[in-house]
């Protein structure tokens, strides 16, 4: 209660100033006033998170990798550490709120320019980046500990918390994200109306992928080693368009693509023109795809036994559901064409039923096709 002579606070329920003993009046006052109810549950809670803060860091001190560690950094606080999952958190928590919204800004604008870069000469050195700043958080806040050790004790503590920061924070970020979507690079594209090399687009994932795959769905998708006639398919990564489904009969006579003896629209045609690809006919089987492919790289034996990398187009693939990585989203470089990519896909989906019915069908060959 505060003196109205000399205003000095005294405690509640005295009679009287105990600075300058003037009678102290408490006519009129409310004890319990109605915002006091909030200030129990807000230090409640303010309780249970320091008691909670405090048991994560006990448990975390007691483990016995990190028992060592106490007496080499006997300054360190593990809540600040902690909350540097995000870089800036430790410091913020410390009370060092400029220094927290510099390394938090550093390290969004390094991880904006990693996704910007992605596929080009640079792009390695911004993912780095986004590492770097993160360490460096980490390493500020033990730097009264660091200052004491020496120039080796000081590297390999730097590539600790490296390796932990790659390991506990980016792996586990990238394989969540990777479940959601990627960026691909499109390397070595055919002219066409969809892509173009260099394209920088983004692909879907296994949570963001359509449930069944159309005809016309452009996607991107693995390959494995293969050998067919004379030469060696290369595992990587490749990029076209779905042409059929299984069950369906697929030919190609003289560059003209049929599926089960009808010519698809022209924006479900392959990527790349079919001139000069040889005839092909073949059935899908159950569980795959299949893929006109615009190119690959392959090595091919020559004569000599030397091995020419160069450039194929084999007629066509069976993609399983598994090699198919995800479906073609957004165009992400050049910005000049920043856009959704429209495949123009059909309703027609995996599982339709068989053309099996087609009159001289089953009398073609069926070994021309490629599996993978």
């Amino acid at each position: 209660m505060q003196c109205y002579r000399c205003e000095f606070h005294n405690a509640p329920h005295l009679a009287s100033c105990l600075r300058c003993e003037a009678r102290l009046d408490a006519t009129g006052l409310e004890v319990n006033p109605p915002r006091a109810r909030g200030g129990g549950l807000q230090r409640a809670t303010r309780r249970a998170a320091r008691h909670t803060a405090r048991s994560i860091s006990g448990s975390v001190r007691s483990i016995s990798v990190l028992r060592g560690l106490d007496g080499a950094l006997p300054n360190a606080d593990v809540g600040p550490i902690l909350l540097s999952v995000i870089p800036g958190l430790g410091q913020w928590r410390m009370g060092r709120p400029r220094l927290a919204a510099m390394l938090c800004g550093a390290w969004l604008v390094a991880i904006l320019l990693a996704i910007a870069t992605t596929g080009t000469t640079i792009g390695w050195f911004c993912r780095m980046t986004v590492v770097a700043v993160h360490c460096l958080a980490i390493n500020l806040l033990l730097m009264r500990d660091l200052q004491g050790m020496s120039t080796v004790r000081r590297a390999l503590f730097g590539f600790g918390i490296y390796v932990c920061v790659v390991m506990f924070v980016y792996l586990p970020v990238l394989a969540a994200v990777g479940r959601v979507g990627s960026v691909v690079r499109v390397e070595q594209m055919a002219a066409n109306e969809s892509l173009e090399t260099g394209d920088v687009v983004l692909c879907g994932g296994a949570w963001t992928n359509p449930n069944q795959w159309r005809v016309g769905h452009i996607v991107s998708y693995r390959t494995r080693i293969a050998g067919m006639a004379g030469y060696r398919l290369d595992a990587g990564e490749n990029i076209d368009r779905i042409v059929g489904l299984a069950g369906d009969l697929i030919e190609i006579r003289s560059g003209r693509l049929f599926v089960n003896q009808v010519e698809p629209s022209p924006e479900h045609l392959p990527l790349a023109p079919l001139t000069g690809v040889p005839d092909a006919t073949a059935y899908c089987p159950t569980g795959s795809v299949v893929i006109v492919p615009s190119a690959m790289v392959v090595q091919r034996v020559t004569a000599n036994g030397t091995v020419d990398v160069r450039w194929a187009t084999p007629q066509l693939l069976f993609v399983p559901f598994d090699s198919v990585r995800g479906r073609l989203i957004v165009r992400l470089r050049p910005l000049s064409r920043f856009g959704r990519i429209d495949d123009g896909s059909m309703t027609r989906m995996v599982g339709g039923p068989a053309r099996r019915d087609l009159p001289g069908a089953h009398a073609r060959s069926l070994d021309q096709g490629s599996g993978l």
